[in-house]
């Protein structure tokens, strides 16, 4: 279960992230007019891994002692069910669970230094018209999220900027309907991005897919396409330090998806990386050593990357070694002063792939559920996990709450 689909469960709605498509270049090398005109005819160059690159935990020393290489800088105790991202050095988003259902949640940014709470946004804007916030992301300067009116089939994506621990004159940046998915969002720099996608069985099926991006607290009208396509998204957006990762379809004969990093500030690609025919990724992420992917199926071709799990090159360098993380994917990775961060089943494992050493944060108490998620994605000076507590210690009082951790890399 996805961070996203659990809120939609609580929800008790059945709306997914929408998924988009481009036509991008096959290198940094090539501009894309180059890369369309070449892949109009021909197949692209796919990324190849043979066995022998690839390496898992198995492979790696684990490392009993955290407090070695890992320092808890904060911490703070929120609402059972709330749910948390981590997409700046300074502050994080929460989804904030309300006791009553108008609102069923509400917007708020967490300090990173000292585990206090603000609430950002604490009802939708477009509350008097049915709708309710459905998924929210914000850094030191801004914030997007999402409201739908499911009985109606609608959905808007709203920005505003952040002053004081409060949300400055929102703007819809965008709205459509049930012929349009539900966006997933993303933040980087002074911008929200968002993925525009047609439903399958749609009326719109046969539009493009884009990728947008609109300054925070900006009127619809100043929204740009960043990238078009005629494919889909393999998965939703994640935000990197710089910018937003995204696994759009190849502009190929065939089914390839094509990660691709685009930069907060020029809205450009800056780094793209071509999986083979048909592999379809579940999350992306871009950090320290390049672009990270994840797959929950399993493929018979491929040699090494063929498997589930959470793929990296180990040091930056495709053609070198790649650490495998053998899991169910749950969370885009993330990266801190040569760590790659990776949600297990039930913690977070910490790994330093150049040195062989892995280590794992774990929950402070028993939990049910997802145990401890990873709220980071991207290169971060500080990483932040979070896990959702219902346990009753023996002979003490019952603790429920939304557990959130921030670290640092010793």
């Amino acid at each position: 279960m996805t961070r996203r689909s659990f809120l939609q469960g609580v929800a008790g709605v059945a709306l997914v992230a929408g998924a988009g498509t481009l036509a991008a270049a096959a290198s940094p090398l090539c501009s894309p007019e180059e890369t369309r005109r070449a892949w109009a005819a021909d197949e692209p160059d796919t990324l190849s891994v043979s066995q022998d690159q690839v390496f898992t935990t198995d492979d790696c020393e684990y490392v009993d002692d955290l407090g070695s290489k890992l320092t808890m800088v904060s911490q703070a105790s929120l609402p059972y069910g709330t749910l948390v991202w981590a997409d700046d050095e300074n502050v994080a988003c929460c989804l904030l669970p309300c006791e009553t259902s108008d609102p069923l949640v509400q917007v708020g940014m967490l300090s990173l230094a000292n585990g206090e709470l603000a609430t950002v946004i604490d009802k939708p804007a477009g509350r008097s018209e049915g709708f309710q916030i459905f998924d929210a992301r914000l850094n030191s300067t801004g914030v997007a999220w999402v409201e739908a009116d499911i009985l109606n089939g609608k959905w808007r994506v709203y920005t505003a900027r952040i002053s004081g621990g409060a949300a400055l004159s929102p703007q819809v940046a965008a709205e459509g309907t049930s012929e349009w998915e539900m966006p997933s969002v993303a933040v980087s720099g002074g911008f929200a991005f968002w993925q525009l996608v047609p439903t399958r069985e749609g009326p719109a099926s046969e539009e493009s897919s884009l990728l947008m991006r609109a300054p925070f607290g900006a009127a619809a009208s100043e929204a740009k396409t960043v990238l078009e396509s005629e494919g889909r998204f393999a998965c939703p957006l994640a935000s990197t330090s710089g910018g937003v990762a995204v696994a759009p379809r190849a502009n190929a004969k065939g089914v390839y998806y094509e990660l691709t990093h685009v930069d907060a500030d020029s809205g450009q690609a800056t780094d793209t990386l071509v999986l083979p025919a048909s592999m379809k990724p579940t999350f992306v992420s871009y950090g320290d050593t390049g672009f990270s992917f994840a797959f929950e199926d399993i493929y018979a071709y491929g040699d090494g990357i063929s498997n589930l799990g959470t793929y990296t090159p180990a040091e930056g360098d495709v053609g070198g070694s790649w650490l495998r993380f053998a899991r169910t994917p749950f969370a885009p990775a993330a990266w801190s002063d040569g760590l790659t961060f990776v949600k297990s089943t039930g913690v977070v494992a910490a790994i330093d792939a150049a040195n062989r050493r892995y280590y794992t944060i774990q929950p402070e108490n028993a939990n049910q559920g997802y145990g401890e998620f990873l709220a980071s994605s991207g290169s971060r000076q500080r990483i932040v996990t979070y896990s959702n507590v219902d346990h009753t210690p023996l002979n003490k009082a019952r603790i429920v709450e939304c557990n959130v951790r921030v670290w640092d890399v010793r």
